[in-house]
């Protein structure tokens, strides 16, 4: 339930949407500051292709014959390739540029965001349970 219910609902809301600016601010110093010239893998360019040649082919198919409206769930083949690819290659950027502290940040991000994801009823009873 993504909805915004009351004050602290929008507090932190607002916190994460900080810390992410942070975390790709961050980022985006890191790979600026120490960039290096790297070739792009070859896993890397086949699975955004895959995405690309996905997004493609849905956009037709919307075209073309009647299916469901764009939501998460269509998106889902296109977008989740595309990400992999852009975070194997920020993972590889960042083992070049020795940056460890940098790759446990954003693991620990995608850690939160996780738990984050997950029902506030169920992350209630497991504190409550502690």
């Amino acid at each position: 339930q993504f909805r915004i219910q009351s004050t602290p609902d929008l507090n932190l809301y607002l916190l994460l949407v900080v810390v992410q600016g942070g975390l790709m601010a961050y980022l985006y110093y890191v790979l600026q500051s120490n960039l290096l010239i790297k070739k792009v893998s070859q896993k890397s360019k086949l699975m955004f292709l895959l995405g690309i040649g996905y997004l493609i082919f849905l956009i037709y198919m919307t075209f073309t014959s009647v299916i469901d409206p764009f939501d998460y769930r269509t998106l889902l083949p296109f977008s989740f390739p595309v990400c992999i690819a852009l975070l194997i290659e920020l993972d590889e950027q960042l083992i070049l540029n020795k940056r460890k502290k940098a790759i446990l940040l954003v693991k620990g991000f995608f850690l939160f965001s996780l738990l984050m994801n997950l029902p506030k009823k169920y992350l209630i009873e497991l504190l409550s349970q502690f």
